[in-house]
C-alpha cells in the first residue's frame, strides 16, 4: 500500500530514518542542519502534492463559480404549465 502524503497516514518514521539521531541529539548544529533538511523536504512533498491536485482544485474552482452563479431565466422556459403532455401522464 502505497503512503499517501498529507494524510493520517504519512509514514514520517521512514523520513527519520535518513539522520543520526543520537548524532543530533548531542549537537546544537546537527540538530539545527536536520531541522533544515526535515524541513526542506516536508516543502518539496507540499509542493509536489500541490503539483499532483492542481487539476482537481482547478477542477473545484470552475464547479464552485458555477454553482455560485445567480440563476437567469431562460427565455426558452416559462411560467406557465406545459400543454404538451405525454399521454400517459397524470393531470391533476
Amino acid at each position: 500500500m502505497a503512503v499517501r502524503v498529507l494524510s493520517s497516514e504519512f509514514d514520517y518514521t521512514a523520513m527519520l530514518a535518513q539522520y543520526d539521531l543520537p548524532a543530533v541529539n548531542s549537537s546544537v548544529i546537527k540538530y539545527f542542519e536536520a531541522l533544515k533538511k526535515w524541513t526542506d523536504d516536508l516543502m518539496i512533498m507540499i509542493e509536489n502534492f500541490e503539483c499532483e491536485k492542481d487539476g482537481t482544485i482547478r477542477d473545484f474552482g470552475v464547479i464552485t463559480l458555477k454553482l455560485s452563479k445567480k440563476y437567469d431565466d431562460s427565455p426558452a422556459l416559462s411560467r406557465e404549465p406545459s400543454r404538451n403532455r405525454l399521454p400517459n401522464s397524470k393531470t391533476e
